[in-house]
């Protein structure tokens, strides 16, 4: 048990090294990007804890659970502690790559929203003249709002069952190792519809 122990904070040590120096270069790109462009012009609107939450729940869980023995069986015990070993690395990339990602996408729309609120809307304005002035800035607020949603709902009613997934590594007794990850999927569509339609209303915008 601490052998594993080691492994994981070797691991997240390694993942929290690399992405930190991940997201100093891309805040550089970020910070770059918007003084360059002050009218929104080249704005682009991207949440790739969309993908992620996809592959999750349509072809991860499914991989792990298929062909997995009913509980009683003799084989359910073996086969939950493996899935109960092989879910830290579903979650542990996801907490220390994704939640940044989807924070800075959260921050990146309550800006576009203050940018196209504050933006001056002068009459008789050339419409390719005046990108951001034409844009409604509810669109933005909404998706940095379900961006925010997205963040809570991950800690709140995610993560616990994170805990009782990773727990089927020491024992599977009292614990329905397919109903857990099952449920996990379903909550986890929440972090598909909300990043979705977030993600849609400030496009719509972009594109206006």
């Amino acid at each position: 048990m601490q052998r594993r122990y080691s492994f994981h904070c070797r691991h997240e040590q390694f993942l929290s090294e690399w992405h930190r120096g991940w997201l100093h270069s891309h805040l550089v790109c970020i910070s770059r990007y918007f003084y360059a462009t002050p009218d929104l012009t080249r704005s682009h609107v991207a949440n790739p804890f969309l993908g992620n939450a996809i592959t999750q729940s349509f072809m991860t869980i499914p991989a792990l659970i298929a062909s997995f023995p009913p509980p009683g069986s003799s084989d359910y015990a073996t086969r939950a502690m493996l899935l109960g070993r092989q879910w830290p690395y579903c979650w542990a990339v996801g907490n220390v790559f994704f939640r940044p990602i989807s924070t800075l996408s959260t921050i990146g729309y309550a800006y576009l929203a203050y940018r196209s609120m504050s933006a001056p809307r002068p009459s008789g304005r050339r419409l390719d003249d005046a990108p951001a002035r034409n844009r409604d800035w509810r669109f933005f607020a909404a998706a940095a709002v379900l961006g925010v949603v997205t963040i809570v709902h991950s800690a709140v009613n995610m993560q616990p069952l994170n805990d009782r997934l990773a727990a089927l590594a020491e024992t599977s007794a009292g614990a329905d190792a397919v109903e857990l990850v099952t449920r996990w999927a379903r909550w986890n569509m929440v972090r598909v519809v909300a990043p979705l339609i977030g993600g849609t209303a400030a496009l719509s915008q972009v594109l206006a």
